[in-house]
């Protein structure tokens, strides 16, 4: 009884060992296979698909994996894209099915995993398309791309795709790409402009530092429809001059563009003055003051929108409206925009533009908000941008 009991746990055992090299032959046998150097060329277009440095790697023996686990392989295929021709390119990386042994039967491609870790990051678990497409994109003239390929079962593969294969290689697709092309392929997914191998995106820094602090008059009112008005009740004609302060720099050699309508303005203590108002800023440079004037008003029905724009020269430089009768005038929506800070430096639009399209009153920000280009029908370059993925 004994020797058969023996007998019988042989042939379990037996059994049991067939069955598990049966399952890891399965695995074993799904393996991707490295070659050469594989170059593209189209024109002025050569992409070269570097595998020197790829190891054949096989779906781990292990059994399914997780996604969590997968992504964190040790065992990769590493490869490398380069662009030597004379132009951008768009690609698109392919898997593409291999013949299988005789007697082999293909997995079905959706328990296949992947993750494809592009210079290091963007590691994400993916299954395979229909058309087995791993990533597409544009590189740049002279850039190289390293990929590390991971593959594995997925966790959910059922007990019937257990003793199936997988065998694929690489191709890729590759096209030289225009300018506009590029561009177009940015705003498609949301940028501006396709500049220096990166989609970007760009905004502005929406500002508006005027302060409106009144120096010589009585008072400053707020009206009830939002306007102000410069009061001289109380004053008398020895008071002599009144300024409303815009704004103080704390930024030199920035360019300005001013705003405010003026809506009405009255003598009330009589006229002695040739010039009713007078845009003018404190200059400062090596202590020697100056006050450059921007516009001069003469006449009391002269009303209407003011803009114009100055340069900065010093961090004490003041900008404000003067007038040596106390004139009173009523104004509203006054700006000061910091051209250099919104738009950044060599950057900054015409006052012909800024006429155009700064009209809408901005309320006071003096650090800026960051706004998209576009909210202020912008079309050109600045400073600031976010880089989105392109592919």
């Amino acid at each position: 009884m004994k020797k058969g009991q023996n007998i019988f746990l042989i042939i379990l055992l037996l059994i049991l060992i067939f069955i598990i090299l049966g399952i890891s032959y399965a695995f074993l046998q799904t393996s991707f296979f490295a070659t050469k150097d594989s170059v593209l060329k189209v024109g002025s277009l050569s992409l070269v698909l570097d595998e020197s440095e790829g190891n054949a790697i096989t779906v781990s023996a292990d059994g399914p994996l997780s996604d969590s686990e997968g992504v964190n392989l040790n065992n990769y295929y590493s490869f490398k894209l380069t662009n030597n021709g004379k132009v951008a390119s768009s690609y698109t990386i392919y898997l593409d099915d291999q013949p299988l042994d005789d007697g082999d039967v293909r997995i079905d491609q959706k328990y296949v995993h992947y993750s494809l870790e592009r210079d290091g990051s963007n590691n994400v678990a993916k299954s395979l398309t229909e058309n087995q497409k791993l990533e597409s994109g544009i590189i740049n003239s002279g850039q190289t791309i390293s990929y590390k390929l991971r593959l594995w079962f997925s966790s959910d593969m059922t007990a019937e795709e257990e003793n199936k294969v997988f065998k694929a290689k690489l191709r890729i697709e590759g096209v030289s790409t225009s300018e506009e092309s590029l561009n177009k392929k940015c705003q498609d997914v949301g940028g501006n402009y396709y500049v220096d191998g990166e989609c970007r995106k760009y905004y502005v820094m929406r500002n508006n530092t005027a302060k409106l602090v009144v120096n010589g008059y009585k008072e400053l009112i707020k009206n009830d429809d939002n306007s102000y008005t410069t009061s001289t009740d109380g004053l008398t004609v020895d008071d002599r001059v009144g300024k409303l302060l815009l704004t103080r720099f704390s930024n030199a050699n920035h360019k300005y563009y001013y705003s405010i309508n003026i809506l009405s303005m009255e003598e009330k203590l009589g006229h002695i003055a040739e010039i009713i108002l007078e845009f003018t800023n404190h200059v400062l440079v090596d202590g020697v003051a100056s006050w450059p004037r921007t516009e001069i008003i003469y006449d009391t029905s002269a009303v209407g929108l003011y803009t114009g724009t100055f340069l900065s020269s010093g961090f004490a430089d003041t900008f404000y409206i003067e007038s040596y009768d106390l004139a009173e005038f009523t104004f509203k929506d006054a700006m000061i925009i910091d051209l250099t800070l919104m738009f950044g430096e060599g950057n900054e639009p015409s006052k012909e533009w800024c006429d155009k399209h700064l009209t809408d009153y901005i309320e006071y920000s003096e650090s800026g908000v960051k706004t998209p280009i576009s909210d202020v029908n912008y079309t050109g370059k600045t400073s600031y941008y976010d880089v989105i993925d392109i592919s």
